[in-house]
């Protein structure tokens, strides 16, 4: 049971991964276009959001063109942890 004050967390990784809103909520979709919440939203939106978004598809572009037939190792599974953030502890990843 809650008790008055206590912390809810709710991860921002869980945001846009609704089945009744998205078809294929868990796979990564880069011309997906979700409602972002990781750069805040309204008047507490961060300045540099348009800076980051266009770095960060530039990384993955320019990762995909150096690694063009990149895929998760057969038989392995990725490990990850969430929380307060979400991270990657194990991506056995093979290309070639």
């Amino acid at each position: 049971p809650m008790k008055k004050g206590d912390e809810v967390n709710m991860p921002i990784m869980l945001a846009n991964r609704d089945p009744s809103v998205y078809a294929d909520p868990h796979s990564v979709d880069i011309e997906r276009k979700p409602r972002h919440i990781a750069f805040g939203t309204g008047t507490h939106n961060c300045v540099g959001v348009n800076l980051a978004k266009r770095e960060m598809r530039i990384v993955v572009e320019e990762f995909l063109k150096a690694f063009d037939n990149i895929r998760i190792k057969p038989g392995e599974t990725p490990r990850y942890h969430t929380g307060r953030t979400f991270g990657l502890d194990y991506l056995p990843l093979v290309w070639g």
